[in-house]
């Protein structure tokens, strides 16, 4: 189970997820005139969306990677052992966490809250 979870987060979901986020903000700063930094809901989505992948690589990765290895020697005992339930405690936290802030960036980029801000104080 470990393995599929793994393969699914690397190959279906995470990393091109990722990376799509990424190229779809170089290519709204790039290609329109939203540029960089511009306007506020852009350099939130650009700051989560490195964050993220810093966060998912240096951490939610490799505690799914040891959960994997662990449970790949151990089978089931693996629920037994104190190395995989804390790697799983932290990637269920840290992953909720982290998707809800992915969650709360759509919204951002969808209704772009602060984007009448600037108007409203002129």
């Amino acid at each position: 189970m470990n393995r599929a979870i793994h393969h699914v987060d690397m190959a279906v979901v995470v990393v091109p997820g990722a990376f799509g986020c990424l190229l779809t903000g170089l290519a709204y700063s790039l290609f329109t005139g939203f540029g960089f930094f511009r306007h506020g809901w852009l350099i939130f989505k650009w700051v989560v969306t490195v964050t993220a992948i810093v966060f998912g690589t240096v951490c939610l990765g490799p505690w799914e990677t040891a959960m994997m290895h662990i449970s790949g020697e151990l089978g089931f005992d693996a629920l037994r052992d104190g190395a995989y339930l804390y790697n799983q405690k932290m990637n269920f936290i840290w992953g909720l966490v982290q998707v809800a802030v992915l969650v709360a960036t759509i919204f951002v980029f969808v209704f772009k809250p602060w984007k009448n801000l600037r108007k409203k104080s002129e």
